[in-house]
């Protein structure tokens, strides 16, 4: 914060006139003024005893540092606190009355951390300056904070219409409580959720930000009504050094997440302050199943790694998925086999550097096949898009469920009020959706209740001629087309189905499906006989009726259903429970 100009005699600054010598020394600092053989930065600063000292400079070290929020730091791995800094500061911002999953860069944070002024609803005080509770400034209720762990909940099977003898089932988010607890840890690797009120007071811009970290020790809960001490001073544990962005330890750095009770499903945060590439951090997580989940307050997006074309595929239908995670999110991963306590490797591969965009682009390989993709969104009534699942059409994949090629779809409870829809396959209903081929593939609806009307929109299916759209209520076959729209009253499961012709003309069609223990048979000409059989060929019974729909019932077991009417004939192989 000062100038100066050099003379024959003095040097002018603004403390005043200096004698110049053109050999300035410093009793502090070891340095002269002389030419040296490399190229360095040389600056001319007051030392501790208020002399001036030429001396060398060098780059990439601070004291402190401080992070906007959706900054990023290239080669976190190289800048190692004690050595190129003694703190870090992060911003933190977020629209109120939202909820998000996020995940700290930061060590030593806890739950009892996440406050912020009362007044604007944003933490703008001096940059690098110490932030502690107050009741002045502060207030747990003004904004209202609301967090949730993932790490002491439960993953249940869900029946999708809470019905005993459903089989589509899904996978639902069991949060713990809402709390405003203080001293539950968010380390660098683990995911948490949070929500904030937003304030009327504050106009337009409701976004509240947070700044960690934070230098209280201890943390007291208030009553609302008075703003007096409820209990006791509560000493809060603070594992690593608060002021420390996430370290490596022989080029890496390694944590647990933990659950509960054990499962396939855990909450992960990126412990960078930089984009991860997702393909990195499954190549180091061998345990994991390539897919990725992103729970937002609009919806949910799922993201897959197909390994046979090399890209991903996402329900977020970006230009480019390029399996990215921001700095501070939060997301889901699924580990291959059920257990409590998920080990995680992190390592400096995993971030995204600037200099990525600048290379010149790899000559890439043919690929076995291009990935054909067909996407179903569900819109709300103000036409914007709650949720969307994906179809992918890979003539290597499997039919039935398969958790490294197929995303389940995960339920979030607090975005019930949203329309979800889904695909199904081996009574698992998905996100994205993997299978060889379409034969009859169920499109399921979940809506907050039986008056609430949806929309849903087919693309990409442009690239699949033939397909059809049967509505087992009506019995109704339709030509599947792109953008084609069909409005939904409340929740579907068991009634619509993409098929396709089965002799390869759409007026002749039919298609057979299971709904719980019930075959239901439509085809698009009057007559049909069905047949059942075991898998040894004994045969069990036939069923036949004038008209263009059918349906029997089947007792638990294995069996191949064979419906003819007309020229055509599908055979069915179903397993019933």
């Amino acid at each position: 914060p000062w100038m100066f100009t050099a003379s024959s005699k003095d040097i002018q600054t603004l403390n005043g006139s200096r004698t110049w010598n053109d050999k300035a020394t410093s009793a502090v600092v070891d340095a002269e003024g002389i030419a040296t053989e490399n190229i360095e930065f040389d600056m001319t600063s007051l030392d501790l005893t208020g002399k001036l000292a030429c001396r060398p400079w060098y780059a990439n070290t601070c004291e402190q540092i401080h992070f906007n929020h959706g900054a990023e730091l290239v080669h976190q791995e190289s800048f190692v606190f004690g050595e190129n800094y003694k703190k870090a500061w992060v911003d933190m911002e977020m629209t109120g009355d939202r909820w998000y999953t996020l995940g700290s860069p930061l060590q030593g944070v806890v739950a009892g951390d996440m406050y912020t002024k009362t007044a604007g609803g944003k933490q703008d005080n001096e940059l690098f300056t110490e932030i502690n509770f107050n009741n002045t400034d502060y207030g747990r209720f003004e904004p209202a904070v609301y967090q949730r762990g993932w790490n002491k909940a439960e993953t249940k099977t869900y029946k999708i219409d809470g019905k005993n003898d459903a089989y589509n089932t899904a996978v639902a988010l069991n949060w713990s409580r809402v709390y405003n607890d203080v001293d539950e840890t968010y380390a660098p690797g683990t995911g948490f959720s949070i929500r904030t009120e937003s304030m009327e007071r504050w106009g337009e811009d409701k976004n509240v930000r947070f700044r960690l970290p934070k230098a209280d020790d201890k943390y007291s809960y208030f009553d609302k009504g008075d703003n007096t001490e409820d209990i006791d001073d509560k000493t809060v544990g603070r594992p690593g050094n608060r002021h420390s962005l996430t370290d490596f330890t022989g080029g890496k750095f390694e944590t647990t997440v933990s659950v509960g009770t054990a499962g396939n499903y855990f909450l992960v945060g990126n412990p960078f302050i930089a984009r991860m590439k997702m393909d990195e951090f499954f190549k180091e997580n061998q345990g994991l199943e390539k897919v990725y989940w992103i729970m937002t307050d609009e919806r949910q997006d799922a993201t897959l790694w197909d390994e046979k074309s090399g890209t991903f595929i996402s329900t977020e239908l970006t230009e480019a998925v390029n399996g990215t995670i921001a700095p501070m999110q939060g997301f889901f991963v699924q580990a291959t086999a059920a257990t409590k306590d998920l080990k995680l490797t992190f390592t400096p591969d995993m971030i995204v550097e600037d200099a990525d965009l600048s290379k010149a682009p790899e000559l890439k390989s043919v690929s076995m096949y291009e990935p054909q993709v067909i996407s179903v969104s569900a819109l709300d009534a103000g036409g914007e898009v709650a949720s969307r699942a994906i179809i992918n059409i890979d003539p290597m994949a499997q039919a039935a469920y398969d958790g490294a090629e197929d995303a389940a779809l995960l339920l979030d409870r607090t975005l019930d009020s949203r329309a979800t829809v889904y695909t199904v396959a081996s009574e698992q209903a998905l996100a994205i959706n993997s299978l060889d081929a379409i034969v009859e593939t169920e499109v399921g609806l979940l809506a907050a209740a039986d008056d609430v009307v949806s929309t849903l929109v087919f693309e990409g299916v442009d690239n699949a001629e033939g397909l059809l759209l049967l509505d087992t209520t009506t019995g109704q076959f339709t030509d599947l087309y792109d953008g084609m729209t069909v409005e939904v009253n409340g929740s579907a499961s068991g009634r619509f189905y993409i098929t396709r012709p089965t002799s390869g003309l759409t007026e002749l069609t039919m298609a057979v499906v299971l709904k719980d223990r019930t075959v239901s048979i439509v085809a698009a000409t009057e007559g049909i006989v069905a047949r059942v059989y075991t898998p040894a060929g004994l045969s069990l019974g036939e069923w036949s009726v004038d008209d263009t729909s059918l349906q029997f019932d089947l007792e638990p077991g294995i069996f191949i259903v064979e419906a003819v009417a007309d020229n055509q004939r599908v055979t069915r192989k179903f397993v019933v429970k």
